[in-house]
């Protein structure tokens, strides 16, 4: 117990809100230049705001009030020109001043408004060898957007041979082609953006102008994107990085023999950089890969005798029993140094932030219960559709069939718990409720719009079910929560955490079903530093309690939720013996 609060304590970070990038923003409203904003962010926060998504702009505007034009971490850095694929661009034909990129009647490559102009284009797909044009006037940004439909991409050009192609297949007429100047980075990291909100005819005045705002204004078309003056004072998003570990993390096994630091100059290259392992879980995906023989991680000791990872994190959770200077997983698990001149296979990761839900449809005639049921059973539970960016992923998966969502009329809420019912696309008439009986929540996509449709829930249609990565499997069998704890990393990956309502509402359907008063949760209690931990070390700041917890005597208390009416979280001394539950999968909620 004494290794593991160690641990934990270690863990324990700033309390985080989980969501699909796994960022908290903060709207300050103090009035201050970028520059000076970029500096306040990254003092008390990570830094100024990046937004990457639709559905993050909507959680920014929605605790700023939408007082202000607002900063986010968006500035012009320089030309980087670039195909719409990803290709690098090692072909030109031109000179530029503008953004986007179209092939004249003269067979000239020109750079063009991207958005107040409208040209026909060509697309590809895979083969490259089937170019496709496209002879509807649009703006380039539409281009892209119907060739990625439809196709595979704007096309690229990689050479004189190409070039010639595409110019016969233009016929002489100024058509869109892939590439495009995308200068504009994010404060933290320097990355480029792929998500782009501009305004109509924005950026419009780079020269001068090399910050951006976003609109919160009522009289402007809120969220939107406008290239300003860095000096001009404004409020400002800035935003905590409360990624897990776990969920960002996907590891390489390398079957070449390297010494330590070749092997960090492959993963740097190849990947992100050698292993890092900060968690019980972590630790547990390694044991996953087919490791056959010592592989290096990125552990390392520096000149000032301090161990430290090779991508620069601090060394939280350490398995190793060390006298040299470079750190190895062997083939039964165990960490051990080694000296960093030998040649050893090595292992990589990348570091992912892509949500790892899934939204599936089951075309099975059910009704709405059994759907519920079956999704339960399955995946996690019948879809929710919150926001505009979840109604494009389900757009993109619905055929012209109602189908079940999680939507229903209790009065309206979702089947995973959660009560945030902002999104109302109804049908005409909708919701009539007629007869007093059409109490479940059908949709349907017409003509490329999905809309809502209140229906018997005794009917049968297919349905959509998500699947947010983590399953959860109740232990009938009374343990104490030491046990508890190493029988789900030993079956599964962790005694379970709870981080969000939804989250709640799926670990107290299966507490229902136990056969003791109360079920063990993954919370563990430390008086020395006075907080709750969770002890896969998931970072949340939701918490269920009945009453706030006191430190006990000894401090041996862990954290159980009434296994019957309410789910309300109490502490209980660790030796008790309850009926767990365990879970499959990665912390993080991502629905």
């Amino acid at each position: 117990m004494e290794k593991l609060v160690l641990l934990m304590l270690l863990l324990a970070g700033i309390c985080a809100v989980a969501s699909g990038h796994f960022r908290k923003y903060h709207f300050v409203e103090d009035k201050k230049s970028w520059f000076d904003a970029q500096s306040y962010c990254r003092e008390k926060h990570t830094d100024l705001a990046t937004i990457e998504s639709q559905e993050e702009t909507e959680k920014v505007l929605n605790i700023s009030a939408g007082l202000n034009d607002v900063w986010i971490g968006l500035y012009y850095d320089k030309e980087n020109w670039q195909w719409s694929n990803g290709d690098n661009v090692s072909y030109y034909n031109w000179t530029s001043s503008l953004s986007c990129t179209s092939v004249d009647s003269k067979g000239e490559w020109v750079d063009s408004d991207c958005n107040n102009i409208k040209f026909s284009f060509i697309c590809y797909n895979d083969t490259r060898e089937s170019y496709i044009l496209i002879d509807q006037p649009k703006t380039w940004y539409e281009a892209q957007q119907y060739c990625r439909k439809n196709y595979t991409d704007l096309v690229s050009i990689k050479n004189n041979d190409e070039d010639k192609k595409i110019k016969e297949k233009a016929n002489g007429k100024p058509v869109w082609i892939g590439l495009f100047n995308n200068p504009w980075k994010w404060s933290h990291k320097g990355e480029y953006s792929s998500f782009r909100n501009w305004d109509k005819g924005e950026p419009n005045s780079v020269g001068n102008n090399i910050c951006v705002e976003m609109y919160g204004k009522a009289e402007k078309e809120r969220g939107k994107w406008n290239d300003a003056g860095c000096h001009f004072p404004s409020p400002f998003f800035c935003y905590n990085e409360s990624c897990t570990d776990a969920s960002c993390t996907i590891y390489h096994f390398v079957a070449t023999a390297m010494n330590w630091s070749s092997a960090q100059t492959y993963c740097r290259d190849k990947y992100t950089d050698l292993a890092t392992v900060h968690s019980q879980e972590e630790a547990k995906q390694l044991d996953n890969l087919n490791i056959s023989t010592n592989a290096w991680i990125g552990m390392y000791r520096d000149v000032s005798e301090n161990w430290q990872w090779s991508n620069g994190d601090e060394v939280t959770y350490n398995m190793r029993r060390a006298k040299l200077f470079c750190a190895t997983v062997s083939k039964d698990r165990d960490w051990t140094d080694s000296v960093c001149h030998d040649t050893k296979h090595f292992m990589c990761y990348n570091s992912s932030k892509e949500t790892s839900e899934r939204y599936i449809l089951i075309d099975q005639l059910k009704t709405w219960y059994e759907a519920q049921q079956y999704c339960r059973e399955h995946h996690t539970d019948l879809v929710s559709v919150k926001n505009e960016d979840e109604n494009n992923k389900i757009k993109e998966k619905a055929n012209g069939n109602p189908v079940w969502i999680g939507l229903f009329n209790n009065p309206w809420k979702w089947s995973d718990g959660g009560d945030n019912y902002t999104l109302q696309n109804w049908s005409v008439n909708q919701p009539d409720n007629h007869g007093g009986k059409e109490k479940c929540v059908t949709i349907q996509n017409k003509s490329n719009k999905l809309t809502l449709n209140n229906d018997q829930c005794s009917t049968a249609h297919p349905f959509f079910c998500y699947d947010d990565g983590k399953k959860l499997f109740l232990v009938n069998e009374n343990k104490t929560w030491e046990e508890a704890v190493e029988y789900c990393r030993s079956n599964y990956t962790d005694l379970v955490s709870i981080e969000s309502e939804q989250e709640l509402q799926r670990v107290s359907q299966e507490a229902n079903k136990a056969s003791s008063s109360h079920v063990w949760l993954g919370l563990l209690q430390s008086c020395t530093f006075g907080f709750w931990y969770w002890v896969d070390g998931a970072q949340s700041c939701y918490d269920n309690w009945a009453q706030e917890p006191r430190c006990q005597s000894g401090c041996n208390q862990c954290g159980v939720m009434t296994a019957r009416n309410g789910s309300k979280w109490t502490e209980k001394p660790c030796t008790e013996r309850f009926n767990f539950i365990c879970y499959n999968g990665t912390t993080g909620s991502s629905h």
